[in-house]
């Protein structure tokens, strides 16, 4: 037995008719692509990092040559903001793939989708397509027998697949 909150959104997922359409979790999966990206854009370049974290310990290593400690704490300090940094940029990036493999994924859902969507064929359509070919036997086999022949044979085949599809 559902909840009273739980039945109301069931009754509305029931009766979305775009339930399985994917338009709107695409565009969502695109703007937190774009986001993410930003995010590893101003996380920096690697070469950025890579030179900055070179001049810090150019700096520790000449302060460890004078022996001054307050230098080495300032530089040891750089050294591992610009790390953090790193693994800031590294989850960035893990993130943005992870959102565009995400984006990928719903996109290949929603083609198939719509390919599949595209391929049923509804009842109403089959009718009209039936009642079209029976007319044109009838008008252009002129003898009976055949024309007979072609409408029971079609008659058959319709009977079987109509059958093993219900």
């Amino acid at each position: 037995m559902l909840t009273e909150t739980l039945a109301r959104w069931f009754d509305a997922f029931s009766a979305d008719p775009q339930l399985l359409d994917l338009h709107d979790e695409i565009a969502v999966t695109g703007a937190l692509a774009t986001e993410a990206l930003a995010r590893v854009a101003q996380d920096g370049s690697d070469l950025d990092r890579w030179q900055a974290l070179r001049r810090a310990y150019a700096e520790m290593q000449g302060a460890l040559h004078m022996k001054d400690t307050a230098v080495m704490r300032v530089a040891f300090a750089t050294m591992g903001e610009i790390l953090e940094g790193h693994a800031s940029g590294l989850q960035s990036r893990r993130e943005y793939l992870r959102i565009i493999d995400s984006g990928r994924k719903l996109i290949e859902t929603e083609m198939k989708r719509r390919v599949a969507a595209e391929q049923v064929v509804t009842w109403e359509q089959l009718a009209m397509f039936l009642a079209a070919y029976t007319a044109s036997v009838k008008k252009h086999v002129s003898d009976p027998k055949m024309r007979a022949a072609i409408l029971m044979e079609f008659e058959r085949l319709t009977t079987a697949t109509t059958t093993a599809v219900q």
